[in-house]
């Protein structure tokens, strides 16, 4: 995959003098860097240019990655929550109140090798833990789902558990910040309906 342009073409006279040249592309490569302590091994990183085809490798035993054939130009590297898959696919509608803005952090050159390394070293998942009750009592075998935000689609499952006898429940959340836990009723009461609450 490349980019061209922008071009100025004219619908009257013809353009036979146009060359598409395609380049080698480049390679990405660099450490996982984690807090003491921590496995740098098989962390997902990720490679992202906004155009539907991101890309996902594992880091080794010492942490080390490395992505080839990357068009030239920015990308986003960052850490994953699944393998992608490059032969699959799918489509996911969300209604989002802004733009979403890539934010690229290496560039890409052809031809030549980009280093850069992923800084986990204060990446700490968070936990969260909590009760619920429908009139005073606990609820138990309800299903909790905890989306990111205001997301209301994502790639891969969000986080999810059920309630235990007493209510309670405990979930492990990769990202800190905004959250809406979904709480959904076990099928036995019909299994119909949510309810939602959002944590600032």
């Amino acid at each position: 995959a490349s980019d061209v342009g922008p071009l100025a073409l004219d619908p009257r006279i013809g353009h036979d003098d146009l060359e598409l040249v395609l380049g080698r592309g480049g390679a990405l490569e660099g450490r996982v860097r984690v807090a003491p302590g921590r496995d740098p091994s098989g962390v997902i990183v990720v490679v992202n240019r906004g155009d539907a085809h991101p890309r996902s490798v594992r880091s080794d035993a010492e942490g080390a990655f490395r992505f080839e054939g990357l068009s030239a130009g920015p990308w986003h590297l960052s850490r994953g929550t699944s393998d992608i898959n490059p032969k699959g696919g799918g489509t996911a509608y969300g209604e989002a109140k802004t733009p979403t803005v890539i934010p690229f952090n290496c560039t890409i050159r052809d031809g030549e090798t980009t280093d850069q390394d992923l800084d986990l070293s204060e990446w700490e998942p968070c936990a969260l833990g909590g009760v619920l009750l429908v009139n005073g009592a606990p609820a138990a075998n309800w299903g909790v789902m905890a989306w990111p935000g205001d997301t209301e689609s994502m790639v891969g499952t969000p986080p999810s558990t059920a309630t235990g006898a007493d209510g309670r429940f405990a979930l492990t959340i990769d990202e800190s910040g905004p959250a809406r836990l979904s709480f959904s009723p076990p099928a036995e009461l019909g299994g119909g309906g949510r309810i939602d609450a959002h944590l600032v």
